[in-house]
């Protein structure tokens, strides 16, 4: 993060080289908003705010230097109604009297529908064609226990709880075959098994969601190590080859890769984090431009 000129402004860059610009909203003493995106290509877009009706903060337009744009325009509840495009083609929101987005109207006049239960889950969604493509069950948790489609098919959902928590899915296709998931207390796959019985498993690093072992249906073993960031730094084969990698320190990019056999290939970036050269094992370099 680095702070820029101005009040509460500043800059977040990630390791992909995208960067984000926030600066301070007018009438918050400390609070900013996203106010540019770019990419290390040099793309980028421009969000412009309101300061309207005691409303500050809300995305009005956002833009790109080429001159298109996007515009937003708000219901007095702050809720979109409206976004326009460059050519001025216009899509419509509405919605009901409990907030609830109830239609979306394309520039072409067609139609989405949208409709909730009591609780204010969605239950159908109804096509600008009048075809309800999507229909929602769900049981007294809140849970979508079936969902139909448009051509009757329907998707089923049954859970097992363990502890108040869900330790088990079992999911069922239109045509009867069912997969069933396994989760840990955190809510992380722990196996998948598919309609013939077949499974896969993981186990993970304690107290975290990284991956180090995964064993397939037939038994074979693949095993990762990660560094502190979370980067993979080997992946060890059902047959014990490893395969090793390196990173850069603030980004996290990718600098090395050695192989099973010991050959190493190594990588560069230039300072927009774009892949500037590739040094073979043999030490040979090609540079990219």
């Amino acid at each position: 993060m680095t702070r820029l000129p101005g009040e509460l402004s500043f800059q977040i860059r990630f390791k992909d080289g995208t960067t984000h610009r926030y600066d301070r909203i007018v009438g918050f003493a400390n609070a900013a908003g996203l106010a540019a995106i770019a990419d290390r290509a040099g793309s980028s877009l421009t969000i412009t705010r309101d300061t309207v009706g005691g409303v500050f903060g809300r995305i009005t337009r956002v833009s790109e230097p080429a001159g298109r744009m996007l515009d937003f325009a708000y219901d007095a509840q702050g809720r979109v109604t409206a976004i326009t495009d460059p050519l001025g083609r216009v899509v419509h929101y509405a919605y009901d009297a409990l907030g609830r987005l109830t239609t979306v109207t394309d520039p072409a006049g067609g139609v989405t529908r949208y409709t909730y239960d009591g609780s204010h889950r969605i239950l159908t969604i109804t096509d600008a064609r009048g075809i309800t493509f999507l229909q929602n069950d769900y049981d007294a948790q809140g849970r979508a226990i079936r969902q139909t489609q448009a051509d009757g098919g329907a998707w089923s959902f049954a859970y097992t709880v363990t502890g108040g928590v869900v330790t088990e899915t079992t999911v069922t296709d239109p045509r009867g075959t069912p997969t069933r998931y396994r989760f840990n207390t955190e809510g992380f796959t722990l196996s998948r098994t598919d309609g013939v019985g077949q499974a896969t498993t993981v186990d993970y690093e304690p107290g975290t969601n990284l991956p180090a072992v995964v064993t397939d249906p037939l038994g074979r073993v693949t095993r990762f190590t990660h560094d502190a960031q979370g980067n993979v730094t080997a992946i060890t084969d059902p047959a014990g080859g490893s395969l090793r990698f390196t990173y850069e320190p603030a980004f996290s990019r990718v600098t090395s890769v050695t192989h099973p056999l010991g050959n190493t290939t190594r990588l560069a970036y230039d300072s927009q984090g774009n892949l500037s050269g590739v040094t073979d094992p043999l030490g040979h370099r090609t540079t990219l431009a």
